[in-house]
């Protein structure tokens, strides 16, 4: 499968798409074919697309992306989806695929905290995500480890200062500040929305999940999909956060509504950008005018809506 799919880095980390794990010289070459693999893989057997999954779920795990934080993460990455019988309307019984929900309880220094319900394939990004957008993590150097046990269904952090987090807020948005704004050109956000279909191999699979991509200059540097659309989110925003990757000048394409919450952890990552193929909230619209990100709602094939920032986008 293309989506969330780390392949093996080679040559200078500063020069690798780390959040798949494609040499940024060879993009091209890795997406075409891991399209013609995630197709492949479709029209397989059950029985065979169940081996190709396992193959590729090794290539998932098999990367550590934490060395240069000497943050320690374990590597339980899961199958993203399992065998199911399905009946259709004409009475034919046939061999398909769902997406698999695990619950995953986020414990801090041995205090429970939320239990998140994902398809599995990168906990520990999750996990780092979903602190830092919830602003309970002030950066990732205060992490020491994360490891995920699925037969207790927990992911542990351990902090340096060992003392848990500081700032739990109930019920309020992620902190954000105003972003930089960029300008983008009407042709890019046709060419987003074009990529984005290449890589979202699990939702082609099973269906039932969410993806987002983060691009930088045209190129896309990160992919998730997981069962809801914050997940996705936080995975990214966990990977990049282990890398030391900023959001500045980049684009967030999400395969879900646009909520104030996903606009503020948007901002909160330093994305000026986001696009949707869905719709937007009133509060999400006056949240994004607020944090200066530009709102890109409804883009399908050749066609959205601009909600903010309508001045910074070039009609080419």
């Amino acid at each position: 499968m293309t989506t969330s799919v780390p392949l093996p880095s080679g040559g200078d980390s500063s020069m690798t798409f780390t959040g798949l794990g494609v040499p940024g010289s060879n993009c091209l070459m890795w997406r075409d074919a891991y399209g013609r693999i995630a197709s492949c893989i479709c029209a397989l057997p059950l029985c065979l697309q169940s081996i190709c999954c396992g193959f590729l779920l090794n290539v998932m795990t098999s990367r550590n992306p934490s060395v240069s934080l000497n943050l320690k993460t374990s590597q339980e990455g899961l199958d993203p989806t399992g065998p199911v019988t399905v009946l259709d309307h004409t009475g034919v019984r046939r061999g398909g695929r769902a997406a698999v929900e695990h619950p995953l309880t986020i414990r801090i220094d041995g205090n429970e905290l939320i239990t998140l319900m994902t398809i599995g394939t990168h906990p520990e990004c999750l996990v780092i995500g979903y602190l830092r957008n919830q602003g309970l993590i002030a950066e990732p150097q205060m992490i020491e480890s994360v490891t995920v046990d699925w037969l207790h269904e927990v992911a542990d952090v351990i902090t340096r200062n060992g003392s848990g987090i500081q700032n739990v807020i109930a019920g309020e948005l992620p902190n954000a500040v105003p972003v930089t704004p960029i300008r983008v050109r009407r042709s890019e956000i046709y060419a987003i929305v074009a990529e984005i279909p290449k890589w979202n191999a699990i939702y082609r699979l099973a269906g039932s999940v969410h993806g987002c991509g983060l691009f930088e200059k045209g190129e896309l540097r990160y992919f998730y999909e997981d069962v809801g659309r914050h997940n996705a989110t936080d995975a990214l925003a966990g990977q990049m956060w282990i890398d030391g990757f900023e959001g500045d000048g980049t684009i967030l394409y999400s395969t879900g509504r646009l909520t104030a919450e996903i606009v503020a952890k948007v901002a909160s990552m330093r994305i000026p950008v986001l696009i949707s193929r869905n719709g937007v909230t009133y509060r999400a619209v006056e949240l994004a005018r607020k944090l200066n990100v530009m709102l890109v709602a409804r883009a399908r094939n050749k066609k959205f809506d601009i909600y903010s920032c309508h001045d910074f986008l070039e009609v080419d």
